[in-house]
């Protein structure tokens, strides 16, 4: 490939390399693929491989309107369905990609499945759809995405292996208060 302006050839960045643009880096997998990233804000600092948030993110609302009937489905799908340690953190002031960060306990790969089976179906009925969610057949960890929220469901071994909740366990929220009463 030749620059257009210049006539010279462009030579090509190795794999992994990273190139700077203005809407974040580039960087060239090894499938030859190249990634945008979008630039880390200046209130989040990498420590090893876990990002620990200085600051909250600047200009972001404490949480989008209807995420509390949203985590309220989630929370009460959960519970139908006996997850244990059912823990929400509202994570909204922290995170530029999610409001609120929901974790659960199943005790064995069939009630993690039957969980996310479960929760898809509530939430479905609900109006709400995953944009992403784990389809592969490894139920110690099961990740669905809902735009604003992020629901994991552990089993007992990978959730205490992981502790999550030490990262975000400063704003935790009682689950208790999205519960209907009488149970879902």
């Amino acid at each position: 490939m030749k620059n257009v302006k210049t006539g010279a050839k462009k030579k090509k960045a190795p794999v992994g390399a990273k190139v700077k643009k203005a809407s974040g880096v580039t960087v060239k997998t090894t499938s030859g693929k190249k990634v945008v990233k979008k630039a880390k804000p200046a209130a989040v600092k990498a420590t090893s491989s876990v990002v620990q948030t200085i600051a909250a993110v600047p200009g972001r609302p404490a949480a989008r309107k209807g995420d509390e009937q949203k985590v309220a489905v989630i929370v009460n799908a959960l519970d139908g369905k006996k997850a244990e340690d059912i823990k929400v953190f509202n994570v909204a002031n922290q995170s530029d990609m999610w409001d609120y960060f929901i974790v659960c306990t199943g005790t064995a790969s069939v009630h993690n499945r039957a969980i996310r089976d479960s929760l898809k179906k509530a939430m479905a009925e609900s109006g709400y759809h995953s944009l992403y969610e784990d389809r592969d057949y490894d139920t110690h960890w099961i990740v669905i995405d809902y735009t604003d929220i992020l629901v994991h469901i552990f089993d007992r071994e990978t959730r205490l292996y992981y502790s999550i909740e030490k990262i975000w366990g400063e704003n935790e929220e009682p689950a208790e208060k999205y519960l209907k009463a009488g149970g879902a």
